[in-house]
């Protein structure tokens, strides 16, 4: 599957224009997953983050 890094500017633009507030950003290492992590996961190191989740709300 293809993969791109996205900048979080590129996330924060994107709320903003649909009239989203960012509530919640949580960064998850391989650390957090549990086991078995893959081997590509680990590539930068276990703690480094590999996904962001965010949590938003529309704006009133």
């Amino acid at each position: 599957m293809p993969r791109f890094a996205h900048q979080f500017a590129d996330y924060l633009g994107a709320f903003e224009e649909l009239g989203l507030r960012v509530r919640r950003c949580l960064e998850w290492s391989p650390n957090d997953v549990g086991n078995p992590v893959p081997l590509q996961a680990l590539k930068r190191g276990a703690s480094t983050p590999i996904t962001v989740e965010f949590v938003v709300e529309q704006l009133s």
